[in-house]
C-alpha cells in the first residue's frame, strides 16, 4: 500500500508534463482495479492532476491524454458512495466530463487510435453515464 501512494504521488507530480500520454494512461491502469479507486479518489492532488490531463488542449497526443483522463474518471465514477460523492464535488472534474460528453464524437483522431465509429459511440454513451452517475449525488 506504501508503494501504491509512492506511486500515486510520483503520478500526481509528473501530471503536468503532458508531451507523452504514459501519465494518462498509468492513471487509467491504476482506476482499472477496483481496489485502487477510494485511494486514488482519496489522494491528495490526484483527482486536480486527472481533471488538468482532461481539459488539456491540442490534438495528436493530447487526444490520447485527454481520452485516457475521462476514461480513468469513469472508471473512478462506478464506486458509488463516498467516492462518487467526493468526485461529485470536485469542480474541475465536472467541468472535464461536462466537456467531454459534448465533444466526445467520432474524428481523424478516433481512427488514429483504432477507434472506429461504433467504439467512439460507445466511448461517448460511456462519458455520458459517467457524468450521469456524478449529476445524481449532487
Amino acid at each position: 500500500k506504501k508503494s501504491q501512494l509512492e506511486l500515486l504521488s510520483a503520478l500526481v507530480k509528473a501530471s503536468s508534463w503532458t508531451r507523452t500520454g504514459c501519465i494518462a494512461s498509468a492513471f487509467l491502469s491504476q482506476a482499472g482495479v477496483v481496489e485502487n479507486r477510494k485511494v486514488m479518489v482519496e489522494h491528495h492532488g490526484l483527482l486536480t492532476a486527472l481533471s488538468k490531463l482532461a481539459l488539456v488542449s491540442g490534438d495528436g497526443e493530447c487526444d490520447r491524454i485527454r481520452s485516457d483522463a475521462i476514461s480513468t474518471i469513469e472508471h473512478l465514477s462506478r464506486e458509488a458512495g463516498r467516492v462518487r460523492e467526493t468526485l461529485s464535488k470536485h469542480e474541475g472534474i465536472m467541468l472535464a466530463m461536462t466537456r467531454a460528453s459534448y465533444n466526445r464524437r467520432p474524428s481523424s483522431s478516433s481512427s488514429m487510435y483504432g477507434m472506429d465509429e461504433e467504439s467512439s459511440t460507445e466511448t461517448s454513451r460511456s462519458t455520458q453515464l459517467a457524468l450521469k452517475r456524478l449529476v445524481e449525488i449532487i
